[in-house]
């Protein structure tokens, strides 16, 4: 049965029409429920820059137009604009009745921010469908789990917009932040690209799905709800139960049930931690920040400079027309174009073959992470360590100094003046989404990437505490290593922990770092000291980090 509760005299003949009341009396003594909203602008259009930040979706922006919550037997739809919920939100809160839904984090941020409460006790199905087939499906949208467990049916993409218009969008996406994730980094697994990949198809076909669907009700107003949208907010509560019943079963592995329980629970808790971090967000000192930008850029524009001067002395057809204050010719060879770039170094033989995520054939490519594998151990260590030519002499040169070129390019525009859209417009602060559980169990964050800024301190000086609070750093001593050790069953490292029990301040990456380089400097004697052999430490943290991922992939 589904009940409406709107405004007075709004009735649905094809819905039974209740009281707040008579829902609280029914919601209070169930066990578990299942909930869901829909959400529209709380602001026109045109009152704050909703590039990153849209009124809808994000919980500062908008405000809940409909709230969906029950069981199967009986399930509520209340229009929120009319109704007051408040005397449901203490079964929200209340840690002994269980919470079904889809991505609900989403549900926990407009709650935080439109009532004041936090949301407990959480079972989010597409999270437990992550942790069920760790990363066994290309897509964990509520769409493809009812495909999936339901036999829903559905207009594809294709047919909706006719051939297949995003892959292109996919793809351009995905080159551009494997390229950033490379620069970050310093190496990627197959795993980690396959998560990116995943998270760059969810990302663009998303933008889609929000237009045929979410819109209706982003931009409702105060206009009645239709019947269909009324269907369409309690099937989002029905779903989800369905959902989980099928998930309590477990999966059959080896002729065994699999339900991880502990790791589902575990997992649910984490929401209403990662809401909290998500909705108070981080504080950033802009003029640091746009300092740093601009000492960037000034490098970026030095390097294109070395390249210009380089292809016109050496390749008179890109010469363009004379700069009247440089008095040099330009250079037609646009070094921001991968298109255009692929074309010249295809000329000199310098492209690199490769497997397109995209296509699944192997092709040219000129993407950051295979230029690096053409380069020789000399000039991959220049690569790691920034160290640009001061004339470019020969393939590798070139190959070197574009690189550093990209990543300094990165510096100057996603992390320079761009990375100042993710300020948002009302608190000022900066407020990422997290991806909760990829196929290596790990986070990732998005818009903007905050688990991956740039190396260094003066990128972590433009985080700051708001005033009368204070900044504190806390992270495992070497955790991975440790696991590593245990895991390969590496008797030298394993003895460095053993040690280290006796000697707490003893370095892991400053240790690992004097084994490599006593073979690099053919130096028995060299020992690297954290202060001192800041770069040595930082090649070797890479190492240590980068081979166990690449092995475990």
């Amino acid at each position: 049965m589904v009940y409406f509760i709107g405004k007075q005299g709004n009735v649905y003949p094809e819905f039974e029409s209740c009281t707040i009341e008579f829902a609280l009396d029914y919601l209070k003594n169930q066990s578990v429920v299942a909930i869901d909203i829909e959400t529209s602008r709380k602001y026109p259009k045109g009152k704050y820059n909703e590039n990153v930040y849209k009124g809808g979706l994000d919980p500062h922006l908008s405000r809940i137009v409909m709230f969906q919550i029950g069981t199967l037997e009986k399930r509520f739809v209340i229009d929120t604009r009319f109704v007051d919920i408040k005397p449901l939100l203490p079964v929200l809160e209340d840690k002994n009745i269980l919470k079904v839904g889809a991505n609900l984090i989403f549900e926990s941020l407009h709650f935080k921010h439109n009532y004041g409460i936090h949301i407990t006790n959480l079972y989010d199905v597409l999270l437990v469908d992550r942790i069920m087939t760790n990363g066994l499906y290309e897509s964990y949208s509520l769409e493809a789990l009812l495909k999936r467990y339901r036999d829903f049916k559905s207009v594809s993409q294709s047919d909706l917009f006719g051939g297949d218009p995003l892959s292109t969008e996919i793809s351009r996406l995905y080159k551009k932040k494997l390229d950033e994730m490379f620069f970050l980094q310093g190496s990627i697994s197959t795993d980690e690209e396959d998560e990116l990949y995943a998270m760059c198809e969810e990302e663009v076909r998303s933008k889609y799905v929000d237009k045929s669907i979410r819109l209706e009700f982003v931009e409702i107003k105060d206009r009645e709800f239709t019947v269909d949208q009324l269907k369409y907010g309690a099937t989002d509560v029905e779903e989800p139960l369905h959902l989980r019943e099928i998930f309590m079963k477990g999966r059959i592995v080896g002729n065994e049930r699999y339900y991880p329980e502990v790791a589902i629970r575990q997992e649910n808790k984490l929401i209403e931690v990662l809401c909290r971090m998500i909705y108070h967000g981080v504080c950033l000192d802009e003029s640091k920040w746009k300092a740093l930008a601009k000492s960037k850029e000034e490098k970026y524009y030095e390097i294109i400079s070395l390249l210009n001067d380089y292809v016109i002395s050496n390749h008179t057809e890109y010469a363009g027309t004379v700069d009247l204050f440089t008095g040099k010719p330009s250079c037609s060879l646009q070094w921001s174009s991968p298109k255009q770039v692929q074309t010249f170094f295809d000329k000199l033989g310098l492209c690199v073959m490769a497997k397109s995520k995209s296509t699944g054939k192997i092709e040219k490519t000129v993407g950051a992470k295979d230029l690096v594998r053409s380069l020789s151990n000399e000039y991959k260590v220049k690569f790691m360590e920034d160290d640009l030519p001061k004339v470019i002499n020969s393939g590798q040169d070139l190959v070197l100094t574009y690189l550093i070129l990209k990543k300094h390019q990165m510096l100057s525009t996603t992390y320079g003046l761009d990375f100042l859209d993710y300020v948002h417009p009302i608190t000022k602060r900066i407020h990422c989404n997290i991806r909760q559980y990829l196929n290596t169990t790990r986070m990732a964050a998005t818009k903007p990437n905050s688990l991956a800024i740039p190396r260094g301190k003066e990128y972590r000086d433009c985080f700051v505490a708001p005033p009368g609070y204070k900044v504190w750093a806390c992270d495992y001593s070497t955790q991975e290593m440790a696991v590593m050790a245990e895991v390969f069953n590496n008797d030298t490292l394993k003895q460095f922990f053993v040690e280290k029990k006796t000697n707490p301040s003893a370095d892991l990456h400053s240790w690992t770092a004097t084994q490599v380089y006593r073979i690099v400097y053919n130096d028995p004697n060299f020992v690297c000291d954290k202060k001192v052999h800041k770069k040595e430490r930082q090649n070797s943290k890479t190492l240590s980090f980068g081979i166990p991922y690449i092995c475990a992939a």
